[in-house]
């Protein structure tokens, strides 16, 4: 198979730029004429035994598979976040800081607490320092969360999976 010429990499890049993937528009943004572009651009990104230009089409594989790598992981990601949000609760977080809320001691959190954490606020009123700490929108993560099983919210029934410490430590079963 011929090597990718410089000006063959920029227009895979540009069509992966363009928000309709439209082989044309990318052509003449790396500078092919109109008629090449018009007429030649559509073919290089065939699965066609006539497409004269097989390479393009091969990067383009290529690089969408990495692009989805990255998506999935982005994905996962968000997932993740929403559960440390979604099963965090605020007794945790307390009895991880002594059974009172110590500022000294956020750093001993677990990841999933800190993550949880949305706001932590300090007023002091004739000698007394009052703590509070309040945790981002559990209901939200969970309607967020329930929106990315399949069948979103209309799914009639549900698992959830409560995990600790990397351990299933409770699981239910909801319609």
């Amino acid at each position: 198979m011929k090597r990718l010429t410089p000006k063959d990499r920029l227009f895979c890049f540009e069509l992966l730029a363009d928000e309709k993937m439209n082989p044309e528009n990318a052509a003449l943004k790396v500078g092919y004429s109109k008629s090449v572009a018009a007429s030649k651009a559509y073919q290089w990104v065939s699965n066609s035994k006539d497409n004269p230009k097989p390479q393009i089409r091969a990067f383009i594989d290529q690089l969408l598979k990495a692009k989805e790598k990255n998506l999935e992981f982005s994905a996962k990601r968000i997932e993740e976040e929403l559960c440390k949000i979604a099963f965090t609760n605020i007794t945790d977080i307390i009895q991880s800081m002594g059974g009172h809320i110590n500022l000294q001691l956020l750093k001993n959190l677990k990841d999933a607490e800190k993550a949880a954490i949305s706001e932590i606020s300090e007023t002091e009123f004739q000698g007394v320092t009052t703590r509070t700490i309040k945790l981002h929108s559990k209901i939200r993560a969970l309607e967020l969360l329930l929106k990315r099983l399949p069948g979103g919210s209309d799914e009639k029934k549900i698992i959830v999976n409560i995990i600790k410490d990397g351990k299933i430590v409770e699981s239910s079963t909801g319609s």
